[in-house]
């Protein structure tokens, strides 16, 4: 991995610099830095392939990379976007961001890369004909095979079997695409467009990573055994604990995880290529002997190595700068670029260089200006000339002898290009299809992110060799409890626009006022603001005129909407706050996703807000008492149609009075992270028995996660099942509960137009005196009554649903208003 995105000069950067975080390198001591001379003689690699973030076997990566020291990679069908957040609000886009960082994070540990197709993580999908029909077989196929032919592994492994079993749809589908993949990178038949750039590869095998609880006498005939977390003299360590920490970076999933101490066997399964006996590389030629001419660099790094000592890496860099020239000189081969990356980081390395460059501020618009602090320093006794550091087109040339523990600090004045592209994640630049991610041609398909376009080289001479060191821009600050931070450099519009809420909802003819608050990132920003989109409803003012003297100001202006028409009528709409400044127009709201185990993230959403005219009757209930879940937008939902949602703290659940409540709504997820809130039961259920509603909503139980035995007055268990199919069929369980009768008359058209999911972790068996007024069911799948359990209990009732409410409300779902207040409904 090119953890320090160093390259020689004149060449471009690899792939994987994309997953350099901002800030300086990281630390290598000194046993890293001989895993790092080794590693520049293996030229063996390893492509993982699996689903979606977290699926991967992070011990077998840092094995393979760390241990064997081949270069590793982990291929995601998709970024995990369509699943649950464990430690934010985060959903769909603004998740796969987090899943990705979490990825990137994760690949800094274990030392593999990381890699993506753009299939879109569309929920949980029980079949993989319905998976591979939404992202579209071939297209996601061009894509996994364009990351063979770019990285040109020996050996392709996969995380699932090739068939369909009790698992999710996506594994599957991951599984059957990486053996497609293996067979068609061949092909030269295959997107011959891609050959333009790259070439046709063969790996050697393709190898499923397949589960062996019960033994390997269970698995075919020529299964290979391996062990994943061998001890490390050299680094200290099992690689079993090196994972650990690598799979603990999941956070928004929950996946801390426990070190392995000890051995922990893999098995694999041949799936086709040339057949192995003793291991996943075995008859396939890692040496330098795989390249012709390669005699005299192979000797000296091997030199190197054997002259090497952990307390003087500098004494290696002559040697390590004569294989610099050496390995120039071969031609291009599938290992030369990696390797130059590779080499020039570990001089870099041996001779203690520490390179920095930072922006005296972490935004700036196209067409601004960006003060740079660039600072080289040797903290050796390695002669080194910093010769020239250029960031884009602006340039310096100190031709300075650097003197060891002297850091030459040089400053850069960089005029930003006025047609520079705004910061923005590449693959949420364009409106998605259902299946796949629609990504501009100028971005390549594969990597995690795109590189900064403030990425400053720095180039040295050192004796008669010359190499070039490049480090992305980033600004620095210290925290006062943390120490010093780093943050990529944004690039905003000169105007943002941030309309306060992203749902308006309208059960009557009531006006409802929406602020948008307008923001300068440059100087003299003045024109006039207006919602566009809003058929149906009367806006007033027309247009509001703004002036914002300096960057950082903002302003907030108020429009106020009026339904037109009559009330009783289901109307959703998406309104677009603009700005116009001059011939310029900025539609654009501004994101940051902030959390502390990955960078920050920026995204420029477009700046909407969902209009939703809903025909609601909310009955009796008016006063809703809330526990707040993980990831919980349905409290600012329920205000927006008239609910009066007060946020029920530890404290209140404990000693205030709840009858004060017509209604009581748990969060999602609320027991598997609150654990205090067991400690409520007898005092919800109380509630309830005195007349009060309480509903819960999904709750998971499995391995990762646990619920307390109650939730409800009598016992229910929580299952897996679900169903994924967003219109599946929605049966009234005869006869027809009073639930789905009042207040609002419940009909099929209600269950039409949801997202994603009908619902998940249904309840799987209860007690007999709860009743299940749904019923539904994915298509060949057994029907389902466990979606909504309904119990009545003393003078009130407890309800349990597995429905997605957290995803059809906030989408501005009709129907799914209409059922919760049901469901709340207080005079039941």
């Amino acid at each position: 991995m090119n953890r320090l995105a160093v390259v020689t000069m004149g060449l471009t950067l690899s792939m994987s610099t994309a997953a350099a975080p901002p800030g300086p390198a990281p630390r290598h001591d000194g046993a890293q830095l001989l895993n790092q001379l080794r590693r520049l003689s293996v030229l063996g690699t390893a492509l993982y392939v699996a689903a979606h973030p977290d699926d991967e076997n992070t011990r077998l990566l840092a094995t393979l990379a760390n241990q064997s020291l081949y270069r590793t990679a982990y291929l995601a069908f998709t970024r995990g976007e369509g699943g649950q957040n464990l430690i934010g609000p985060e959903l769909g886009p603004l998740l796969g961001m987090i899943r990705t960082q979490e990825l990137l994070a994760a690949r800094r540990i274990d030392g593999a890369e990381q890699y993506f197709t753009r299939a879109r993580d569309f929920g949980f999908s029980k079949s993989v004909d319905e998976t591979l029909a939404i992202w579209d077989h071939d297209r996601v196929l061009a894509d996994a095979v364009w990351v063979i032919r770019s990285l040109r592994p020996d050996v392709i492994i996969t995380r699932f079997p090739q068939e369909a079993s009790d698992t999710h749809g996506h594994h599957t589908a991951s599984a059957r695409l990486a053996l497609e993949a293996f067979h068609a990178a061949a092909d030269p038949s295959f997107h011959p467009e891609q050959l333009e750039t790259l070439t046709v590869w063969q790996a050697h095998r393709i190898v499923w990573n397949a589960w062996n609880p019960d033994g390997a006498a269970r698995l075919p005939q020529g299964a290979l055994s391996w062990d994943s977390s061998p001890y490390s003299p050299l680094l200290g360590l099992t690689f079993g604990e090196l994972a650990a920490d690598s799979r603990s970076m999941h956070k928004s999933q929950g996946f801390g995880a426990a070190p392995v101490h000890g051995p922990s066997p893999e098995s694999f399964v041949p799936l086709a290529g040339e057949p192995a006996k003793g291991s996943l590389f075995d008859g396939i030629d890692t040496s330098w002997k795989r390249v012709p001419g390669s005699q005299a660099l192979a000797a000296l790094l091997q030199r190197a190595i054997a002259e090497y000592r952990v307390d003087q890496p500098a004494a290696s860099v002559p040697v390590l700068l004569q294989a610099l020239v050496e390995l120039r000189k071969l031609p291009q081969n599938p290992w030369k670029q990696q390797k130059l990356d590779a080499l020039t980081e570990a001089i870099a390395d041996c001779a203690g260089l520490f390179v920095e460059a930072t922006s005296t501020s972490f935004k700036v618009v196209p067409g601004g200006r960006l003060e740079l602090d660039l600072v080289a320093l040797e903290r050796s006794a390695v002669p080194l000339t910093l010769d020239e550091v250029t960031v884009r087109t602006a340039q310096l040339t100190p031709a300075a002898a650097l003197q060891p523990g002297k850091p030459a600090a040089l400053k850069l004045e960089l005029e930003v290009p006025a047609d520079l592209a705004a910061s923005t994640p590449y693959w949420l630049e364009r409106a998605p299809d259902k299946g796949s991610w629609a990504i501009d041609e100028r971005h390549p398909i594969g990597l995690p992110e795109a590189p900064s376009p403030f990425e400053a080289e720095f180039k040295f001479t050192s004796g008669a060799a010359h190499f070039t060191v490049r480090r992305t821009v980033a600004f620095k600050w210290v925290d006062p409890t943390v120490g010093e931070r780093f943050r990529p450099i944004e690039v905003l519009p000169a105007v943002v626009v941030r309309p306060t809420t992203q749902l308006l909802g309208f059960t009557d003819l009531s006006a409802k006022t929406l602020p948008v608050v307008v923001s300068a990132n440059a100087d003299a920003q003045s024109g006039t603001l207006r919602l566009e989109g809003t058929e149906g409803f009367a806006v007033e003012p027309a247009s509001a005129p703004f002036t914002l003297a300096h960057a950082g100001d903002e302003v907030e202006l108020t429009f106020t909407l009026r339904p037109k028409g009559k009330a009783a009528t289901d109307v959703t709409t998406t309104a677009l706050a603009v700005a116009t400044v001059g011939e310029q127009r900025f539609a654009r709201a501004l994101t940051r996703v902030e959390h502390p185990h990955i960078p920050t993230q920026v995204v420029l959403p477009d700046a909407a807000v969902k209009l939703m005219r809903v025909d609601l009757r909310r009955g009796k209930t008016t006063r809703v008492g809330y526990v707040v879940g993980a990831g919980d937008e349905v409290p600012a939902a329920l205000r927006q149609v008239g609910y009066q949602v007060t946020l029920l703290s530890d404290e209140a659940l404990a000693h205030e009075p709840l009858g004060r409540f017509d209604a009581i709504v748990v969060g999602i997820r609320a027991f598997n992270t609150n654990p205090k809130l067991p400690a409520a039961h007898a005092r919800l259920m109380q509630y309830v028995q005195d007349g009060g509603t309480l509903l819960a909503q999904y709750n998971t139980r499995n391995w990762l996660s646990q619920v307390p035995a109650e939730l409800g007055p009598w016992p229910f268990e929580i299952s897996q099942e679900r169903v994924t199919d967003e219109d599946a069929a929605v049966t009234f369980e005869p006869p027809v509960h009073p639930l789905l009768q009042t207040p609002n008359a419940l009909r099929e058209a209600d269950f039409t137009g949801w997202v994603q999911e009908r619902g998940l972790y249904f309840a799987g068996k209860w007690d007999e005196r709860y009743q299940t007024p749904l019923s539904m069911h994915d298509p060949a799948a057994a029907p389902s009554k466990g979606s909504v359990l309904v119990g009545k209990h003393g003078k009130g009732r407890f309800v349990y649903t597995g429905l997605s409410f957290f995803r059809q409300l906030p989408a501005g779902v009709p129907g799914a208003y209409r059922l919760l207040a049901n469901l709340l409904d207080h005079g039941l």
